[in-house]
């Protein structure tokens, strides 16, 4: 090959191999931005697991926002057959949120609430779905009252009229039923208004007769009201006693009557049962209470049973019994107007006198809206509605004369600043801004980060301590004493001539007459930083000293030879530069190390062996300079950029160099076309000469 081609051949070979043209290094990955987030906490405050059908459901949630983001709620209510209820509240509050719905079914019902990002910043962990289920129970239903007459007279056996009336929240649920004593019984349907009118065939009547008539109603609870009414026909029957009853409805057939000159009338007779109520009638009301236990007794035409009269007190509770459980406290006050029996409302057994025994029927003591579970003050002022403006921190104490810390943050509110403020007490320097959250607590004009005490308003920055006088207060500085050694590796970070304490003894190795704690002092110790290595061996018999004077004998003593590290035969004790680096003692940090003299960054290990000689966090490999923390490597967008700078340079040498060797090839084909020519010229000048 022509030798021009070799030399464009090589040229290209050369650079090849060099790496010129080859693809250059790829810019490092710039790091991925940290994504911002926020998250959210969610507390129940209030949350009922059970209420009465009709009444109002109410939740409260407290949710805290951690960050800052934008977020949407999603509630919804499930009825019993997973039917969504339509109608439901869901308000927002200065804490949180709070629903409210009044069930029109009982049975479970399920509560769902839930959060969603809407903005930018992302929420995580995302919101898990709040589910609660509440328990809707049938609602505490009045019993019947039921009116009928209490006496129906005929002057001979007839059809008669018989009539009443049924009173009810819900008359369409009641069922009337009459039972007369010759055993003719049936339904009696009702009216709109719980009437009815019906006609009764006595025609055929050999005696008089009572009718029973009972009424029982209630939609989800059956109660039951009873009444009874005497069909008297005159003349009808047999009358023993002669007191004008007749035997089938005297319940006194052979009492008080004729022979005493006693009748009975509506006035010594009220139930016209026969029997003299002033001294022969144990129940005048013949109601089933006899008239030592019976509140009413002269409540006619009605019976006593638990649906009628739930305290068996004798009086009809429908219409005549104030305090239908007997506890005290009438039914317009009374809370559990049909509680619990057998007790009496006090002081002591019912503190808000709401006629629900504290006991064991109360929840709500104090009847403040917070149940005694979750109230601090169970017993506390009675009959009050909790609110921001009543009870800031939500403790079931009244803040006006109950609560002594309104904010429940541990102090008093006689010693808080801030007694609304749960985050803040004091306020040292008298600015407004709670001590907790202010930037300069006391005042002095230093904020807190530069203030070595930033509760004393005579201590400020410029008191903090500089022990090496370098301008950097001692609780900032890495380097204390200004030794050249970090605080984080100085055993003694106070003490700048002292650094290290190899033994652990407490005393630095420059003091301690024997650094390495192997019980040789230093001053004979072979290595007194090894405590593996003591004092030389013992020279005994014939040693030659320097003084060409034989040691003859047996002298046995312990003469030995000084330690002399670099060998240059001045002991170590003498020499100013031990390890023979050509760096003084006073100058070297490794005085013993003939590798190493210096540790730029204080960590330790010598600059030589050290990758990362100036600390910055650079291996050198990658550092601008290794010996100065201020100047690292090249930022990704400099490497990118230079490498893009030396890529150009790269393509257009490559440009330069294929035109050298087109124009060299073009070259040798041109010679190699006119050979002959070249031959003549050659001849001529072989001619000539």
């Amino acid at each position: 090959m022509n030798p021009k081609r070799w030399s464009a051949v090589s040229l290209v070979l050369l650079m090849t191999f060099a790496g010129c043209l080859g693809a250059t290094e790829p810019a490092k990955p710039l790091p991925e931005p940290t994504e911002e987030t926020y998250r959210l906490e969610a507390t129940m405050v209030v949350a009922p697991d059970e209420t009465k059908l009709g009444e109002e459901a109410t939740f409260v949630l407290r949710v805290d926002v951690l960050g800052e983001g934008v977020f949407e709620s999603t509630v919804s209510v499930l009825d019993p057959s997973f039917a969504p209820v339509e109608s439901f509240e869901w308000t927002e509050q200065s804490t949180g949120f709070q629903l409210s719905f009044t069930p029109s079914v009982i049975g479970q019902h399920i509560v769902s609430i839930s959060f969603e990002n809407t903005g930018e910043t992302v929420m995580s962990p995302s919101f898990e779905p709040l589910v609660l289920g509440i328990l809707v129970t049938a609602p505490e239903e009045p019993a019947p009252v039921l009116t009928t007459p209490g006496r129906l007279v005929l002057e001979e056996p007839n059809v008669v009229w018989f009539e009443g009336r049924v009173e009810h929240a819900a008359v369409s649920s009641c069922e009337v039923r009459y039972e007369i004593s010759d055993g003719t019984a049936s339904n009696i349907a009702l009216d709109d208004d719980g009437k009815w009118k019906i006609l009764l065939d006595f025609t055929e009547a050999s005696s008089s007769h009572t009718i029973t008539t009972t009424a029982s109603c209630g939609r989800f609870s059956v109660l039951s009201d009873t009444t009874s009414t005497q069909v008297l026909i005159e003349g009808a029957g047999d009358d023993e006693d002669g007191d004008g009853i007749q035997n089938t409805n005297d319940r006194c057939p052979n009492g008080i009557g004729a022979n005493e000159g006693w009748q009975s009338t509506i006035a010594t007779d009220g139930d016209q049962d026969g029997c003299r109520d002033n001294d022969e009638d144990e129940d005048d009301d013949n109601d089933g209470i006899v008239d030592m236990h019976d509140g009413c007794p002269e409540s006619y035409g009605w019976v006593s049973t638990p649906s009628a009269d739930y305290d068996y007190d004798g009086c009809h509770d429908a219409d005549e019994d104030t305090d239908d459980d007997n506890d005290g406290v009438e039914d317009v006050a009374d809370s559990c107007p049909v509680g619990r029996k057998g007790w009496y409302s006090n002081r002591y057994s019912d503190w808000d006198n709401d006629g629900c025994s504290d006991l064991d029927e109360d929840e709500n003591d104090d009847n403040d809206d917070h149940n005694d579970s979750s109230d601090s003050c169970p017993k506390g002022v009675a009959s009050w509605f909790s609110t921001n403006e009543t009870d800031w921190d939500d403790d079931g104490c009244r803040d006006a004369d109950e609560d002594t810390d309104d904010d429940n943050d541990g102090v008093n509110d006689d010693d808080d600043a801030f007694p609304y403020d749960a985050d803040e007490w004091s306020d040292l320097d008298g600015d407004g801004v709670g001590d907790n959250s202010d930037t300069d607590a006391d005042g002095d004009g230093v904020e807190a980060g530069e203030d070595l005490d930033d509760f004393d308003p005579s201590v400020g920055v410029e008191d903090q301590p500089d022990m090496d006088n370098d301008g950097i207060p001692d609780g900032e500085d890495d380097d204390m004493d200004g030794d050249g050694v970090l605080n984080d590796n100085d055993a003694f970070p106070s003490d700048n001539g002292e650094s290290a304490d190899l033994d652990g003894d407490g005393v630095g190795d420059n003091a301690d007459t024997d650094a390495d704690g192997d019980g040789v002092l230093n001053d004979v110790d072979q290595d007194d930083m090894d405590p593996t290595v003591g004092a030389s061996e013992t020279n005994n018999g014939n040693e030659t000293n320097n003084g060409n004077e034989t040691n003859n004998g047996t002298d046995n003593g312990n003469t030995t030879t000084p330690n002399d590290l670099d060998g240059d035969g001045t002991p170590d004790t003498e020499d100013d530069d031990i390890d023979g680096d050509g760096v003084p003692n006073s100058e070297d940090q490794f005085p013993e190390d003939k590798g190493e003299t210096r540790d730029l960054d204080g960590d330790g290990v010598g600059d030589n062996a050290d990758d990362d000689a100036d600390g910055d966090g650079i291996p050198a490999s990658e550092d601008q300079d290794d010996f100065d923390a201020t100047v690292g490597r090249f930022s990704n967008a400099q490497g990118a950029e230079s490498e893009d700078g030396f890529s150009l340079i790269w393509v257009v040498l490559l440009a330069v160099l294929a035109g050298l060797v087109f124009v060299v090839l073009r070259s040798d084909e041109e010679e190699d076309a006119t050979p002959y020519e070249q031959k003549d010229v050659v001849s001529i000048s072989e001619e000539e000469e």
